[in-house]
């Protein structure tokens, strides 16, 4: 069963893909990739690489989170790693959004606004500001399955390429969006506010 919403329509196939924003970015603007890989070791190794390039400063990271989807289909929080105090704050959020988007709806296999509420759709319309719409989150949920973890990287644009290069590997999936907007510390704390309440309206009108 899926339910659609005429505002944000379904997609009509579950093809992952990297995608580059065509707008021209700012000086503010961070490179968002999303890895999703079939288990939470493999996710985590690409991090342990990840990490070993930022101390050789090969790459510069802004932070870094992994989530990963338990065998019941919940997504769960497992590590995050701000490399940059001002704005690193920005991945709680994110990943905070990410986890209560899918989460809820992992037997119906699409964004379920009738359960989420206006939450879910103000939620879902700060995403799409930032870069990161609704076709990749049902992208994102269509691909993710019971086992498999998701790394969340937020990177300067300059070393954008390097990280994507790091964070392939046989049989991973890439999600590559431009965050346009100046990120602030402050930003983080604002979507978890958000996340928080889709999954409170959630939680009231179902069994999650």
């Amino acid at each position: 069963m899926e339910v659609e919403n005429p505002k944000f329509p379904s997609l009509g196939n579950d093809i992952l893909f990297i995608k580059q924003s065509d707008s021209v970015s700012s000086d503010s603007s961070l490179e968002l990739i999303i890895g999703i890989y079939p288990s939470e070791r493999s996710a985590k190794d690409v991090l342990k690489s990840l990490e070993r390039l930022q101390r050789e400063q090969a790459i510069v990271l802004v932070s870094t989170a992994i989530l990963l989807k338990n065998r019941a289909g919940r997504l769960l929080t497992r590590q995050i790693v701000d490399w940059n105090i001002v704005e690193g704050g920005l991945i709680d959020g994110l990943a905070a959004s990410i986890v209560a988007l899918l989460s809820p709806i992992g037997s119906l296999g699409t964004i379920a606004f009738e359960a989420g509420g206006l939450s879910v759709e103000v939620l879902v319309d700060n995403l799409s500001e930032l870069g990161l719409d609704y076709t990749d989150l049902v992208t994102l949920t269509k691909a993710t399955k019971p086992g498999s973890s998701i790394l969340i990287s937020l990177v300067k644009r300059p070393w954008a390429q390097r990280l994507n290069q790091e964070m392939s590997r046989k049989g991973t999936r890439l999600l590559n969006k431009t965050m346009v907007p100046a990120m602030r510390s402050n930003l983080g704390d604002h979507f978890i506010d958000l996340a928080q309440a889709v999954i409170l309206e959630h939680s009231r009108q179902s069994h999650y």
